[in-house]
């Protein structure tokens, strides 16, 4: 998923538009897949 964003945002920098486009579709179906959690540690990543 990191090199999907990454790979989007080299060519946003780029102004690369249908790539971008395709790596924004990607992440979109990736996050309403029920197999794909898109974790962030809001606790510093600390389990209590």
């Amino acid at each position: 998923m990191s090199f999907v964003v990454l790979w989007g945002f080299v060519n946003l920098v780029y102004t690369n538009w249908i790539p971008v486009l395709c790596t924004a579709a990607l992440v979109c179906v990736l996050l309403a897949t029920d197999r794909f959690d898109l974790a962030f540690a809001r606790d510093g990543g600390v389990d209590e």
